[in-house]
Formats: structure tokens, C-alpha cells, sequence
């Protein structure tokens, strides 16, 4: 990071000499939680403790922001990967260590880099394919039997976990975060993927309006979420969703009086899947272990037959304005509280923010890699993910020879 010139500050002052640093990391902060789109330099100004005019001494707009934060973060997780004498074990600790620090990356990279400019997008998807390359290398030569295929979905799915905190506020200290990333990671890479050949698992889109209700207000929902899912809720239009859905003109307004509206009304659909299919695994358990991998089963479920519904979830509540931004996030929570429940009563005596952690990443991991078109067409995707989950929360048997 570069340092401003001291003394370049009004007489009686000294700008700090971090001041740089500072802006980025409540810009970080402000974009994870309120979105980018959302973030105002007045605000990230204000956090700072500067005005305004002050902070374009040091970039010029909000993107310049987004791309330093951006590229900063992918240049140390590309430096990391540069050693190819590394062993598994040596790499993980490298990126966890990055992980840790840089706990906000994740989702820059996941879901605000379609606010990149094109040139920059194309090069930070250069870059993720490289790591996730580099990745799948140390797990093949730490799995010599392991297939190509399976190496590749392993490597991102311990790629999503290490940016799965960026997804969450658990307040985990430093050592106990590491420990418990290194623990996922590690069982990640030494998982067995045999699903029942008996039975494929296609990823199916529930949302597909011809699979539901054909009222109008349900196919403006249906399409919004898509829109919504694909492009980001402030680059859709109302005009753009009646298109979609065949409608022009006042009668998309007999439905819908605005576009925020919509996003509350899918929002809270696909809370209440959520909690429905969460309901159903807790009456069937018979044990704690069983309940968290039958809710796992049922997020999967869930996610595989409503990606759009979900994604937007994951991704565009912060576009909600409060209170009901804090309302739908009170209710997310109160849904992963029950996971870290389950999980508590299987780790007594570990801290429930650690248990929070560790159930996002089962839940991130699911998120990115339904929505991953280079895993979503797997013939047996649903058991592999319900693999994977349960190593992330290390329960189940599925660990290699």
C-alpha cells in the first residue's frame, strides 16, 4: 500500500500516514455490508474521520476502490500459490493465513466484481483459475488415486471455505479461525466422493416458470429473481422484469407499486423455503449428527431447485434499506442459529461463533458451487455436496483411505 507525504495536511495536522489503508478497509467493510452499490464515499468518508474531498486525494471514485481492494487481495493469494515445491499442507497454511487477514475478499470477488470494468473482471477471472489450478495440484499430489474431475471440485470447494468468512461476522479470534479453516480445508482434501450411482441428482431451476404457478405475480417474482440473481438488483430495471415476463407498461405496477417490492417479496419466499425445509429434516433426525446432515440435505435441496431464489438471499439483501434489511438478516441468522445448535451439541465447549463459521462455510461452499456452471451440471451433484458438507462440519464417515 502506498503512504501519503507527510505534512501535506493543514497546518497543525499530520494526515496519517496509513490514511490509504484506512479508506480501503472501510470501503471493504461498507461494500460487504451494504453492497457496492450502496456504499456512498460520503459514508466511507465519514467512517474514516476525513471529508469527502479529503478521500479523492487518494482515489479518484468508488471503483478505483473496488479494483485496489480487488487486485490487492488476489495479488497475495496468486503469490502464495507461486511455489510449486509447496506441499498441501505448507499451502494451506499460506492461504489460510491470508483468509484470516484479509477476511472480506470472498465476496469482492464472488459477488461485487460484475461492478468491475470488463478488462478487470476478465483479469480477476484469470486469476481465480489459477489459484483454483494450483489448488487441484497440491490435492492430486496429496490423493495420487484421485481422479482429475474429483480434484477440481475438491479444490473449489477448499477455495469457497477459505472465502467463506468474508460472508459472515463471526467473531472468531485469529488462532482459533486458523484452526478451524485448517481443519476444514484438511478434511475437504482428504474427502471420498462415492455417491449411489443408483440415483443421479440433475441440477433442476424450480424457478423455471414452467414449472411454477402462471398468475402474473408470480411470473413477475419468478423472473425478477432471475434477473436479480444474474445481473444484481440495481442493474435490473422494472421495465426490464415486465419484459421478461411478457408485460409492458401500468400492469406491471398492479402487482408490484416498485422494484424494491419485488426483491422483498423474493426474499422472503426463499427465507421461507429455507425455514420449511429446515422444519421438515428436525422432525425427521433421530440424533444431532442426523438433523445437521438432514438439514444440509434440505439447503441443498432447496438451493438445487431455487438457485436464483437463493442466490439473491445470499447476495442482494444488503439492498434492502433498513429496517427491513435488519429484519430479513435477524431472520437469516435466527435460520444458521439452529445449524450452529445442532453442532454445538456435538462440540461441547466450543465457541458458537467458531460453530458459526463453520456452518456458513458448509452453506457458502453450497452457494458458490450450485452456482458454478463448471460444477452445477454434475451427474450426482446433490450427494456430492451433501459429501463435502458434512467434512466442512466434519460428520459422516466420508474420509479417504
Amino acid at each position: 500500500m502506498s503512504t501519503t507525504r507527510a505534512g501535506a495536511a493543514s497546518v497543525g495536522t499530520r494526515r496519517p500516514r496509513d490514511r490509504k489503508a484506512q479508506i480501503l478497509s472501510v470501503a471493504a467493510d461498507q461494500f460487504g455490508n451494504v453492497g457496492y452499490n450502496n456504499a456512498s464515499i460520503a459514508a466511507i468518508a465519514d467512517a474514516v474521520g476525513i471529508t469527502p474531498g479529503a478521500l479523492y486525494r487518494h482515489f479518484r471514485n468508488k471503483e478505483a476502490m473496488l479494483i485496489e481492494l480487488t487486485f490487492e487481495g488476489s495479488d497475495r493469494f496468486v503469490e502464495a500459490l507461486s511455489d510449486d515445491s509447496l506441499d498441501f499442507t505448507t499451502t494451506m497454511t499460506r492461504l489460510v493465513a491470508l483468509a484470516v487477514s484479509r477476511r472480506g475478499i470472498g465476496i469482492l470477488w464472488q459477488r461485487e466484481a460484475r461492478n468491475l470494468p470488463r478488462i478487470e473482471r476478465v483479469e480477476l477471472r484469470r486469476r481465480l483459475h489459477y489459484c483454483h489450478q494450483k489448488v487441484s495440484t497440491v490435492i492430486a499430489a496429496r490423493r495420487e488415486t484421485l481422479d482429475p474431475e474429483s480434484c477440481d471440485l475438491l479444490a473449489r470447494a477448499v477455495l469457497t471455505v477459505l472465502l467463506s468468512p468474508s460472508y459472515h461476522r463471526a467473531q472468531v479470534p485469529d488462532d482459533r479461525f486458523t484452526d478451524a479453516l485448517e481443519g476444514m480445508v484438511s478434511r475437504i482434501a482428504d474427502t471420498r466422493l462415492e455417491p449411489d450411482e443408483s440415483a443421479g441428482s440433475p441440477h433442476r431451476d424450480g424457478l423455471s416458470p414452467q414449472h411454477t404457478r402462471r398468475s402474473r405475480r408470480e411470473l413477475l417474482l419468478v423472473e425478477a429473481a432471475g434477473l436479480f440473481a444474474e445481473h444484481g438488483f440495481h442493474a435490473v430495471t422494472m421495465d426490464d422484469i415486465g419484459q421478461a415476463a411478457g408485460m409492458t407498461g401500468p400492469s406491471i405496477y398492479n402487482h408490484f407499486v416498485k422494484k424494491d417490492e419485488i426483491l422483498l417479496a423474493a426474499l422472503n419466499r426463499g427465507a421461507d423455503l429455507l425455514d420449511a425445509g429446515l422444519n421438515s429434516a428436525l422432525t425427521q433426525a433421530h440424533s444431532a449428527p442426523d438433523a445437521l446432515h438432514l438439514a444440509l440435505l434440505s439447503y441443498i435441496d432447496v438451493m438445487t431447485n431455487h438457485p436464483a431464489l437463493i442466490t439473491i438471499v445470499v447476495n442482494e439483501t444488503a439492498s434492502l434499506a433498513d429496517p427491513l434489511r435488519h429484519r430479513l438478516r435477524s431472520r437469516q441468522r435466527e435460520y444458521v442459529d439452529e445449524w450452529v445448535h445442532l453442532l454445538g451439541t456435538m462440540n461441547p465447549g466450543v465457541d458458537s461463533e467458531e460453530l458459526r463459521a463453520i456452518a456458513l462455510a458448509a452453506i457458502t461452499t453450497v452457494n458458490i458451487l450450485v452456482n458454478s456452471p463448471e460444477v452445477s451440471e454434475r451427474s450426482h451433484l446433490v450427494e456430492e455436496l451433501s459429501i463435502i458438507g458434512d467434512r466442512i462440519m466434519d460428520i459422516g464417515p466420508h474420509t479417504s483411505a
